[in-house]
């Protein structure tokens, strides 16, 4: 697997989506910030992680790169839309980051397309990894305007 530099140097002018899945978190920020900075790479980047600590604190050391949401954000996202409170919500995130389904509902609709993209928030379905039959499902609605498909390796 390649390191960070490695990709920033390798793919020069490819967009990359990084997650911060360490134990370690803050120095794993601390060092992802400044390789980011080092490479120029702030406009070409999304960095995400589940836990909510972690990207408020690269949010705050790395205020200039795209972060999508952290689990417990893209919860009450979800919350908001169902209760048509979404309009209020002022996010520091640029990326939804939500699954097709939760626990067998299916959370990807026209409704969260749309309050989504009145809040200038991009949408990232994820993951999707080998589902068949989401995958299927997402052509169908590829209408939708989703931006992008996370999946793992």
């Amino acid at each position: 697997m390649p390191t960070i530099t490695e990709a920033f140097r390798a793919l020069p002018d490819m967009q990359l989506s990084i997650e911060i899945k360490s134990m370690e978190e803050t120095t794993v920020v601390h060092n992802l910030c400044a390789l980011i900075n080092e490479h120029k790479a702030s406009e070409r980047v999304l960095v995400t992680s589940v836990s909510q600590e972690t990207i408020q604190e690269f949010r705050t050391l790395c205020p200039d790169v795209a972060t999508a949401t952290s689990d417990k954000e893209m919860i009450a996202f979800l919350i908001l839309n169902l209760t048509f409170l979404s309009p209020i919500h002022s996010p520091d995130y640029q990326v939804l980051r939500v699954p097709y389904q939760l626990y067998g509902i299916r959370l990807i609709t026209l409704g969260l397309f749309g309050s989504a993209h009145d809040r200038g928030i991009a949408v990232y379905i994820s993951p999707i990894n080998g589902n068949v039959k989401i995958k299927a499902k997402l052509r169908a609605i590829f209408g939708f305007g989703f931006l992008g498909c996370v999946g793992g390796v």
